[in-house]
């Protein structure tokens, strides 16, 4: 009894000082001078370097984990990380502290996984590729540093078992877990402290969609497979943040729930299974208009994902979705019908805005940097494909496709539906989001690779 009421305490202890932290670097992100911000980020490479010291690994990889998971939720506490982020030092910062963890996870062996060789062989043409097309030296800089943020931690997988200095499954879990709900009463404390809202467009002024959507994945998750007391407080966590959730949904993110309730129930293989799966994909595809209930913001969402239907002859397309057709017109003939096609452009990549063709839809800061839009050399795309196409071209994206199949190969040794779901989700969200979600990509991959790591060592899960 005495050591449930000791680990509750302690449980409820971590919830306070993260929340507490939290509040503290959005006071920071609004109120501090770029010197202290400096001194901050300084402070953390240093004590980095102390732990390798003293071979204090396991430190460095959780100031690592918490580093991103803020920088996810505060794209400027430490510095603006606007598109030119590097006259600001974020990058240089950033790209220190993943060296710093590269090299606390232990010694890497590039023999020791074949699919992790091809991503990084992958990686390494493709700044070939950029440096002999050479379109922006912004640019370049931009993707190699996302790449490599996104792609450290697969490196895990390349140390030997014996070797690694990684903490456990259950310890980032039970992380997880807390982070979770310290970010659901860090959203009240905006909410009714700070007075921070969100508007009826889904447009979230607190935080982006990304690391939301993995928030409520999270809790939904732990609401199931915990017990007692940390599964009640879960689960009113959970009912708290999905009112927060539904109002900044997007297009992206319904598409990705509805893949993950498919998926749940096609590895229920039941009977009644199948046919709601049946039942939901006819009602979408039979549905051929916008949907009008009165409510502006429930017609916005529900047309959402309602304009996915590709046979759907009335125009229910959202702007959002507009711009991403085009997008796939522009990758069609500048990528997929040119010399390029195998092999894209590197990082660094470019398509053109060829007769302003993206004028159609509507355009602003909030699709494109205002530069890209003057100048007509689009970068950041709106959709992973489009993206790998453009920096790794065709046979590119095919090696990609085939190491998430790789990672998918790993759910054989789930046996729990629920654990599967919570897998799949990491490698839905890992292969989707791209490019500009980096700090929220990292922390996906990281939590994917330990959970290969822990499976490759046990071949089965035991939480809960």
């Amino acid at each position: 009894m005495i050591k449930i009421l000791t680990n509750q305490k302690l449980f409820l202890l971590r919830i306070i000082l993260i929340t507490a932290m939290l509040i503290v670097c959005n006071y920071l992100q609004e109120n501090s001078t770029l010197l202290f911000k400096h001194i901050i980020s300084s402070f953390i490479i240093l004590y980095m370097i102390y732990n390798l010291f003293l071979k204090n690994y396991t430190s460095n990889i959780y100031i690592t984990l918490f580093y991103f998971c803020f920088f996810s939720l505060y794209p400027r506490v430490l510095y603006d990380d606007s598109f030119n982020f590097i006259n600001y030092f974020a990058g240089f910062y950033k790209l220190i502290i993943v060296t710093l963890f590269i090299c606390s996870i232990g010694k890497i062996n590039f023999n020791n996984n074949r699919y992790i060789y091809y991503l990084f062989s992958l990686q390494i043409f493709s700044l070939i590729v950029g440096l002999v097309l050479f379109q922006n030296y912004r640019y370049f800089i931009y993707d190699f540093q996302y790449l490599y943020i996104i792609y450290s931690p697969f490196l895990i997988l390349l140390v030997d078992e014996k070797r690694l200095r990684i903490f456990d499954l259950d310890g980032l879990l039970s992380f997880l877990n807390v982070f979770s709900i310290s970010f659901v009463f860090y959203n009240l404390y905006l909410f009714f402290v700070v007075g921070i809202q969100i508007d009826l467009n889904g447009s979230l002024f607190i935080t982006f969609g990304p690391i939301n959507l993995f928030i409520f994945i999270v809790l939904f998750y732990f609401s199931l497979v915990k017990k007692g007391y940390v599964k009640i407080l879960t689960i009113i966590s959970l009912l708290l943040f999905i009112p927060i959730k539904a109002l900044s949904i997007n297009t992206q993110e319904l598409l990705i729930i509805c893949l993950l309730f498919l998926f749940y129930f096609y590895y229920k293989k039941k009977i009644y299974a199948n046919i709601f799966i049946l039942f939901f994909l006819a009602t979408i595809l039979s549905i051929d208009t916008s949907i009008k209930t009165g409510n502006l913001w429930l017609d916005l969402k529900l047309n959402q994902l309602l304009s996915i239907n590709p046979f759907s002859t009335e125009n229910v397309l959202s702007n959002s979705l507009h711009i991403r057709l085009l997008e796939f017109q522009l990758i069609t003939e500048q990528i997929l019908t040119n010399l390029n096609v195998f092999v894209g452009k590197g990082l660094g990549g470019i398509i053109y805005n060829s007769n302003y063709l993206l004028f159609d839809a509507d355009l602003n800061v909030s699709t494109y940097v205002e530069e890209q839009i003057k100048s007509g050399e689009i970068h950041n795309l709106h959709e992973s494909i489009f993206k790998y196409l453009l920096t790794y071209g065709l046979l590119g994206l095919i090696l990609v496709i085939s190491i998430y199949k790789y990672f998918y190969s790993f759910l054989k040794y789930l046996t729990n539906q629920r654990d599967k779901l919570f897998y799949f989700s990491l490698i839905i969200m890992s292969f989707y989001f791209y490019g500009w979600s980096y700090r929220f990509v990292f922390i996906i991959n990281f939590i994917m690779v330990v959970f290969i790591s822990y499976l490759k060592k046990n071949k089965s899960l035991n939480y809960g």
